[in-house]
């Protein structure tokens, strides 16, 4: 109960850090890095506001075609993983892997993938089947867990505008109930600040879509 109280005590923290960058963007000339810069600082604050070791952030945003999600900023992202990650999200094509955001995308849910080192190799337990291995050649993955969460401002919502992933070192960081939860709650603050945006990009008659730039 105490890590859970630090934790959403850490989350009100965030938001009225949000609310001040927010605030901040607005009299910005180019929104996108503005805007970019800001949710760099939200994803990594973000990090620390999880009861584990939580290391590494990205959004995902779909691109002009809605037929890959792709990563638009990340926290402790390597600039060769933004540029070779990307998940499927067209129509339903029993021939291709989504991976894990894909999933979380195309289904509207939480995803949580784990990784162990069995017999000396390291393996996808059951639940990270869709799991995406991008870098083959890599001796052992950067985390021990992994987690994607739709982004959505309502639960009616049509559209799912994206997808917030984390990654630990800690096998078991999104499994306890009161961590998705919190998951869920920051994936709708990032919502919002995805609708401010395009309002913001409107209001200043940039007609540009938000999405990836890569």
């Amino acid at each position: 109960k105490g890590k859970e109280l630090a934790a959403w005590e850490k989350m009100l923290e965030l938001d009225e850090s949000l609310l001040r960058l927010i605030a901040s963007v607005m009299s910005e000339e180019d929104l996108e890095k503005a805007m970019k810069n800001l949710v760099f600082k939200f994803l990594m604050s973000a990090t620390s506001a999880f009861p584990g070791d939580v290391h590494r952030a990205s959004l995902l945003l779909p691109d002009a075609k809605k037929e890959y999600l792709k990563i638009w900023e990340g926290y402790q992202m390597p600039d060769e993983s933004k540029l070779r990650t990307h998940f499927y999200i067209g129509a339903k094509d029993m021939d291709r892997m989504r991976g894990i955001a894909g999933e979380a995308f195309f289904y509207r849910q939480l995803r949580i993938g784990h990784i162990k080192k069995e017999n000396g190799r390291w393996e996808r337990e059951p639940d990270s089947k869709s799991y995406i291995e991008f870098d083959k050649e890599r001796p052992y993955p950067p985390y021990r867990s992994l987690v994607s969460v739709p982004i959505y401002f309502k639960e009616d919502a049509i559209d799912c505008l994206g997808v917030v992933c984390f990654d630990s070192e800690n096998p078991a960081a999104f499994d306890p109930p009161e961590v998705q939860k919190m998951l869920k709650t920051l994936a709708k603050r990032i919502a919002a600040l995805l609708l401010i945006y395009q309002q913001l990009l409107i209001a200043n008659q940039v007609v540009r879509p938000l999405q990836p730039s890569h």
